[in-house]
């Protein structure tokens, strides 16, 4: 492990340990130096130096007049209340804690429900803080990807994109937008799409979707147990060869579902992100290529390519539905 790595990794130990302490709750509250949070904790002197050191170090406070101040990268751990103030950092805590309680949940036995257990209360509103967080670049290059899958697609159902950016993206490009997401998830996002041209669809995931030309998801196959993917791909074919219960009419814009996903057999990151499915209590995994083709083939869909994203390590999974 490099020095870099080694830092990235002892900020994350830090936050966690200054959370789970209580330090971060004092420092955030009241406490403006080490000897306050030695005070206000189980820690003794030395421990409180370290933990506040290292936070300062990092950036999350800065000494003004000799007391220790929050600064603007700690706001989300100061705040949960909009999205756009999280940013990724408590998420990063929030999986660090998951990967320590692997000996327990692992072993368990219903581990999904253990995992999900674990989680801290803040857990979903953190997730979505860091999605929320995504570059710009990214969320471009995967809205890109889509639209070279089928150009002439109107209208768009984005499966499980909560808080809304690739939504937003694709309303901005002149689609007619629709998010479906499992109701908290699109509770979370209503404020922020609130002014955006998005319509709200709270569901299921593997309910019955609106009729659409395109279908749009990113890491969606980790959501989603075998059974469950099956359900969402069925769903997703029918609501692209079906409007109303009749069949598109001839000469109706491409369609196409496009999922933007971590591949086993291609992503070099997919091992990290396989372990942080099953840290955080996610049912499903990611997917090969090859399982992933079969599940949409079987679904009916006719055609199934796959490509690389420029700028991205995932790929896009376009599948063509059967001709009507």
């Amino acid at each position: 492990m490099n020095d870099d790595a080694r830092d990235a990794l002892a900020t994350v130990a830090t936050l966690r340990a200054a959370r789970e302490t209580g330090a971060l709750d004092a420092l955030l509250d009241d406490a403006d130096t080490p000897s306050d949070v030695a005070a206000r904790t189980d820690l003794d002197a030395r421990a409180a130096s370290v933990l506040v050191d290292v936070l300062a170090d990092r950036g999350f406070f800065d000494a003004v007049d000799g007391a220790y101040e929050p600064t603007n990268r700690a706001l989300g751990l100061l705040t949960k209340t909009d999205l756009r103030s999280i940013g990724p950092t408590p998420r990063e805590i929030d999986v660090f804690d998951a990967y320590a309680a692997l000996p327990e949940t692992l072993t368990d036995d219903d581990p999904v429900a253990a995992a999900r257990d674990a989680r801290s209360d803040d857990h979903e509103r953190n997730r979505l803080g860091a999605h929320q967080a995504t570059p710009d670049a990214a969320v471009s290059a995967a809205v890109s990807a889509a639209q070279r899958t089928a150009p002439t697609a109107a209208t768009v159902v984005d499966v499980g994109g909560s808080p809304g950016q690739h939504a937003t993206e694709f309303a901005a490009r002149g689609h007619d937008v629709t998010l479906r997401d499992v109701p908290a998830r699109i509770d979370a996002a209503r404020p922020l799409l609130a002014p955006r041209d998005v319509e709200l669809d709270p569901g299921a995931l593997t309910d019955t979707l609106p009729a659409t030309d395109l279908v749009f998801a990113t890491d969606l196959t980790p959501r989603l147990d075998d059974p469950a993917l099956e359900d969402f791909a069925g769903t997703a074919h029918d609501a692209l060869v079906h409007t109303a219960g009749t069949e598109h009419p001839p000469h109706a814009p491409e369609r196409a579902l496009v999922l933007v996903e971590h591949l086993q057999d291609h992503s070099p990151r997919t091992p990290t992100h396989r372990l942080d499915a099953l840290a955080t209590g996610h049912p499903g995994d990611h997917r090969t290529e090859d399982a992933l083709r079969t599940t949409l083939e079987t679904a009916g869909f006719q055609r199934v390519d796959v490509h690389a994203i420029p700028g991205l390590d995932a790929h896009a999974v376009a599948a063509t539905p059967r001709s009507t």
